[in-house]
Parts: C-alpha cells; sequence; structure tokens
C-alpha cells in the first residue's frame, strides 16, 4: 500500500503496479540476501541497519562529566570508576564483542541514575532502548530489541520474577536471540546488547554464588535530590562540546590489556547473592550470622549464635583477651581444658558452648554476684 501510494504521488506516467512489477524483475535492481545490524562492513547482498554512535568525539575537556562520573556514580571509588570508563571504552570500540556483563545501578531516589542514562542515550541516541518493564525484552514480542545496542533497564527488574530474570540472564550473554513481532515468524538475530540496570531496592536480582554477568555499582547519595547540580549537568551535556570530550576519550583509551570481564566485586554485588541463598544455604548463613545478646559483667555485647564461646573471643578479642590469653590458637576442641567458663553460673568448655540470648558470662574463676 505504502509503496502504491508513494508511485501514485509521483509526475511520472505508468500504472503503479506495472512499475513496481518492473522493479522487481529488472536485473539492476540490487537484492539483499540478509538483514544485518553489526558495525563491521557487510558484504554486498547484507543489508546492514548499523548506526554509528550521533556524538562525535573531540579533544576536548570534560571535568564536569569526569567528576560526575568519579564523586557520584563510582562513589569516590578508583577500582569502580577504572572498571566503569574501561568498559564504556569497550562498549565504543570493540562493539562486536558482547561483554556478558549488566552494569547496575543501585542507590535511593535522586542520586543520579537518571542522568547516567540520559547521557548513554545522548552519545548512542538511535540505538538506545530505554524500558520499565522487563516483559518488553524477555516476553514473547521482542521486536523492540532488534536494531538496539544499549538497553537500559530502569526500574524493570522484580526480584521474585524468576522466568524473566532467567530470560534477561540469557540475553545478557547469548551472541544470537531471537525476536518476534505479532503476527509473524520469529527470527535469529545476531545480539551485541549491553544492559544497565537503575534500581532503588536493596534486592534486584537473584544472584548464585558463582555469578559472572552481574557489576553492581553503589551510587553515592551526595548529590542526592540536587536538582540544580544535575541540572546545569545536563545543560553542559546538551550546550557545551564536554560530551564530545567524553566520547574521544572512549574513543582513543588503550584498553589492550582490559579483560570485560573481570569486574570488581562491590559489596551491593555480595549481598545479592546473600539475599539469594535458599535452603540449607540459608539456613546456614542465618545460624553463622545471627547475633544473640550476652552479658560480660554486666555490660552487652552481641555474638553470633552459630560460633561457639571460644570463636566469638578471638572475633572480639578486646573482650575475650580475659578468657583466651593462655589458649592456643589450635584448639583441641575439649581436650585441653583450658577455656574453661561459666554460664549463668555453670561451667562450660567455651570451645563447646554456642551464645544463648541473655547468657551471662564470668571465668572460671569468678562468681556471679
Amino acid at each position: 500500500i505504502l509503496i502504491e501510494r508513494f508511485l501514485t504521488n509521483q509526475p511520472v506516467p505508468g500504472i503503479p503496479k506495472q512499475v513496481f512489477l518492473q522493479y522487481l524483475n529488472d536485473p539492476n535492481t540490487h537484492v539483499y540476501n540478509e538483514i544485518k545490524f553489526h558495525p563491521k562492513k557487510q558484504p554486498k547482498n547484507i543489508l546492514n541497519l548499523w548506526v554509528p554512535p550521533t556524538i562525535e568525539p573531540i579533544d576536548t575537556p570534560y571535568l564536569e562529566i569526569a567528576d560526575f562520573l568519579y564523586s557520584v556514580i563510582a562513589s569516590n571509588d578508583s577500582i569502580i570508576f577504572e572498571y566503569l570508563i574501561n568498559y564504556l571504552a569497550h562498549l565504543y570500540q570493540k562493539l562486536e564483542e558482547k561483554p556478558g556483563i549488566m552494569v547496575a545501578l543501585m542507590s535511593a531516589q535522586g542520586c543520579g541514575k537518571g542522568v547516567f542514562m540520559q547521557m548513554l542515550s545522548k552519545i548512542w541516541s538511535r540505538t538506545t532502548l530505554m524500558i520499565n518493564d522487563i516483559e518488553s525484552i524477555t516476553g514473547r514480542f521482542n521486536l523492540c530489541l532488534e536494531r538496539k545496542l544499549i538497553i537500559n533497564l530502569d526500574e524493570a527488574m522484580y526480584v521474585n520474577d524468576n522466568a524473566g530474570q532467567e530470560k534477561l540472564k540469557n540475553l545478557i550473554t547469548e551472541p544470537y536471540i531471537n525476536v518476534e513481532a505479532k503476527h509473524q515468524m520469529p527470527r535469529t538475530v545476531n545480539s551485541l546488547h549491553r544492559f544497565f540496570l537503575a534500581t532503588n531496592h536493596e534486592h534486584f536480582l537473584r544472584t548464585s554464588k558463582d555469578d559472572r554477568r552481574l557489576f553492581a555499582v553503589p551510587i553515592s547519595s551526595c548529590r542526592q535530590n540536587d536538582h540544580r547540580y544535575f541540572n546545569q549537568l545536563m545543560d553542559i551535556m546538551d550546550n557545551t562540546d564536554q560530551l564530545n570530550g567524553f566520547v574521544y576519550l572512549l574513543k582513543t583509551k588503550n584498553i589492550r590489556d582490559f579483560n570485560v570481564r573481570l569486574r570488581p566485586k562491590t559489596q551491593i554485588h555480595a549481598m545479592q547473592i546473600i539475599r539469594s541463598l535458599q535452603g540449607i544455604d540459608r539456613w546456614v548463613y542465618e545460624i553463622l550470622n545471627t547475633k544473640k545478646n550476652i552479658y560480660i559483667d554486666k555490660k552487652k555485647y552481641s555474638f553470633y549464635s552459630g560460633k561457639t564461646y571460644l570463636a566469638n573471643f578471638l572475633i572480639v578479642q578486646d573482650v575475650g583477651q580475659n578468657f583466651i590469653k593462655d589458649i592456643s590458637y589450635f584448639c583441641g576442641i575439649g581436650q585441653c581444658q583450658k577455656c574453661i567458663i561459666k554460664v549463668n553460673n555453670e561451667t562450660r568448655l567455651a570451645c563447646l558452648t554456642l551464645p544463648k540470648e541473655n547468657d551471662d558470662i564470668r571465668s572460671a574463676t569468678q562468681n556471679i554476684k
């Protein structure tokens, strides 16, 4: 219909249907056998729909952008900052090498996660997809992924959506994915996607102990709800050449020795693993890390309920030094009888006794008053 309308409105006489048939049968008509989305030049029989970054690199300062990335996004952590810059340089220089790593930005509201995602969408404006519902990419009809490079997930994750999260993990790592539109057959396309997640939730992803996909970044709250700062930063990105300077950095940065899969392990990453524990792993963790209030010389302390008194004394040595000064670190599990303590006025061995709530502790030579 569109072709017929176009031909009808042309000043060239002729019947649209005949013109169209002539176009199809003309030996000079160029025929594409395949469609691709790839940064490298393709053969003439492949229609490449790749669109390069829309911000041109210019060798110019980018001080405010660098300060934002270091002090706000990386929370003044040089290791996180260096990896993040290298990751973005890898995105610019090695587009065809899918990293298999999702960058997750976690903080309270108003700390700058959205500004970071807007910066990416300005650099790769034609190939960035912003979504707030993971079903858009993990559901059956996911054609929106085609011809996209950067996928920004803005509060799109639900930790209890097990099926959606498993599909997302495949999207992060697989070099080829299936896309499907309504009333069309699904087809396989190459995947160069990079995934970025912004979330306010402390637990946003079910993460296994051997996870290899997550780079979790704790965003600083130093600029929380500082609307003037973020408005000025957006104005700098829109009306100066600082963004061009930052793109120049991404283009020229030496990442020859950078391994994108060796990402720093952050405390937030560890928290995702802990909060994702289930079954016996969760039970063991709770036992080892739950604390009980106990009293030594009528002063309250918190001891791990899953560790013996002797182990707790070694952890809190300023408290336990009166109990373990003559004890070897190589415990014989009750053989030496040197760690005798009084628990609620009953004689016990510290290496064999677990703390209970409100225990009253004395050394074996003391009496409870």
